[in-house]
């Protein structure tokens, strides 16, 4: 409070407000004791940013009670005697009072200038376990200034008061009071409750985390005893923050690994996760509960994924009460696949709480349109500008991609930055010429920068590989070789095997001018291309990448057991890159980096 005691308050009247102390307080001491600390309430009631000093209207006013009192309020002692006679000391308090509580006329109003009310800012929390909200007001004064406007006192709006995604519970100045009001751009809300896409370093505190296994010698005598916490990892936040894991469980067999939350819903809601999973398929994979009933993972009859490179998107339905989630990575006893892993890269949820307080702000990197749910990546050429609240785009001469959080330097174009495009073959040629890979990062009018070659025609098709042989159907294709015969590829026919020998299918992949079937690429992160690129006799894993993880995958169904050879080269170093080759048949095998 401004004042501690009638004696600290009578410090700052005028000399001739002390000089009648003593006729004054002996009086009316015990009500200028009551009101001193109910004005002291009032200003515990009004918060003043991290200013420990009383605002100046609060200052004015509890002078202005004290001079209402003694009957001086700043004027000479004549006319103050006078005031004092004819308005009485209890005239005196009231009239400052109606000065802070309600405005008044003329110069000698003491309350907030419309200036200053415009800059208040005003919040109601979240319902507490009585059922009640409180409303704080926070404002910076600027000096004494007169006004006609009274001081807010606002209602704490219903703890039952609804707010949808996109909106939340607001203060708006006219007409004083609180209502459900849209998200800016830059901004979002989740309708009453909360998302979390990027990691702290630990687990967040609302989730709990164990695992169990089975202990193998107690399993071969035919009894399932399963062990807390050994031979198994539990999860944890991933290396980079992006992703909770369900831990290193390469090697493993027989396990559970835990990720729980316990929740309370207020009103019918939902929640949703985004996730990857990597692992043996059929076998070991990630499965989802609800109050220990198992939930569908997108399809209506799919409760075990193993293999999602591409992150997938799960949203259930939520009643009202107290419910628990489980996520569960299963593993059995055969064998460990790819990176053997579930990766959380996201959980949400709402109606948690009726409405939404406020509307949060996106995270670097990251925007939203009015009255967003949730927030984006800013486009590509454009970072996030905390100092605007809103996605900015690049200076000349630089660029980012999606997610990015700075712009950087655009290089010139070179031989990497464009591949070439082929038309169907007729007649044994075809048409040739080049275009810029997508997407396009480099600058073509650089000094040091490569033009794309010109266009030719007529220019020869490529010959067919072995097994295979210039095609009777289509002009300019290849066909496979019948079975029983054979072809060393290069347009030579296929020729019938000698008695005594047989034809091993094969598939060969030089050309690489189209996705082969059974090949697909992607990425995830900050990802200079979408997945690897085509590259006419080759396919790398693109270039100008942040952190990203970019993958290539194989299906190949074999007819009967054989080998896979592929010719590869790296180059790098450190853990700026890594390379790893997942095969069926053991754990990931690391061929570049550390």
């Amino acid at each position: 409070g401004a004042v501690a005691s009638p004696a600290a308050a009578s410090s700052a009247a005028s000399p001739a407000a002390a000089a009648r102390q003593e006729n004054t307080v002996g009086a009316h001491g015990g009500l200028l004791v009551g009101i001193v600390n109910s004005i002291e309430e009032a200003a515990m009631n009004v918060v003043v940013g991290n200013d420990p000093a009383p605002p100046s209207s609060m200052a004015f006013t509890l002078d202005g009670i004290l001079e209402g009192l003694t009957g001086s309020d700043g004027l000479g002692d004549d006319d103050s005697q006078q005031h004092y006679q004819e308005r009485g000391a209890l005239g005196g308090i009231a009239e400052a009072i109606g000065h802070f509580f309600g405005g008044g006329d003329g110069e000698s109003d003491r309350c907030m200038a419309p200036s200053m009310e415009d800059t208040l800012h005003v919040a109601v929390s979240q319902c507490d376990s009585t059922g009640t909200r409180t409303v704080e007001t926070t404002y910076h004064p600027s000096g004494h200034q007169g006004c006609h406007n009274n001081l807010l006192h606002p209602i704490p709006p219903s703890c039952t008061r609804e707010c949808p995604e996109g909106q939340a519970l607001l203060w708006h100045p006219k007409p004083r009071t609180f209502n459900c009001q849209v998200c800016p751009a830059g901004k979002f809300s989740v309708g009453g409750g909360h998302i979390q896409e990027h990691w702290p370093r630990g687990l967040p505190e609302e989730f709990e985390t164990t695992c169990f296994s089975l202990d193998p010698n107690k399993f071969a005598q035919g009894q399932q005893t399963w062990r807390e916490k050994e031979r198994c990892s539990a999860w944890t936040v991933g290396a980079n923050g992006t992703a909770l894991t369900s831990g290193n469980n390469t090697g493993e067999n027989y396990l559970e690994s835990y990720l729980i939350l316990n929740l309370r819903f207020v009103r019918p809601g939902s929640l949703w996760f985004r996730y990857r999973v990597d692992a043996e398929e059929y076998a070991d994979g990630l499965l989802f509960r609800m109050d220990d009933i198992a939930q569908p993972l997108g399809s209506p009859d799919v409760m075990l994924v193993s293999r999602a490179l591409d992150a997938r998107m799960v949203k259930v339905s939520v009643g009202v009460g107290w419910h628990t989630f489980k996520w569960i990575y299963y593993k059995d006893v055969s064998q460990s696949f790819g990176t053997d892993m579930v990766e959380l890269l996201e959980v949400g949820y709402n109606g948690t709480q009726f409405a939404a307080t406020e509307c949060q702000t996106c995270p670097l990197g990251y925007t939203s349109q009015k009255g967003a749910s949730r927030c984006s990546s800013c486009v590509r050429d454009e970072i996030w500008d905390d100092a605007v609240s809103r996605c900015e785009k690049c200076p000349v001469g630089k660029y980012a991609l999606a997610g990015f959080s700075m712009c950087l330097h655009l290089p010139p174009c070179t031989t990497d930055d464009y591949r070439a495009v082929y038309t169907p073959c007729a007649g044994g040629v075809r048409d040739k010429s080049y275009e810029w890979m997508p997407p396009k990062i480099c600058d073509e009018h650089a000094d040091a920068a490569i033009a794309l070659p010109s266009p030719m025609t007529s220019v020869a098709c490529e010959a067919c590989n072995p097994g295979y042989s210039a095609s009777a159907v289509v002009a300019g294709g290849c066909e496979s070789c019948p079975l029983g015969s054979y072809s060393s590829g290069g347009g030579l026919p296929c020729m019938p095997c000698p008695l005594g020998t047989i034809a091993r299918q094969a598939v060969f992949l030089t050309e690489f001018n189209a996705w082969p079937q059974g090949l697909t690429t992607g990425c995830s992160g900050e990802c200079g291309s979408d997945g690897w690129r085509l590259r006419e006799t080759f396919v790398d894993a693109g270039s100008r990448h942040g952190l990203a993880d970019v993958w290539l995958r194989m299906v190949i169904v074999m007819a009967e057991p054989g080998t896979v050879t592929f010719e590869f080269e790296m180059a790098c170093t450190g853990e700026e890159m890594r390379l790893f080759v997942d095969l069926d048949d053991g754990p990931p095998t690391l061929l570049c980096g550390e």
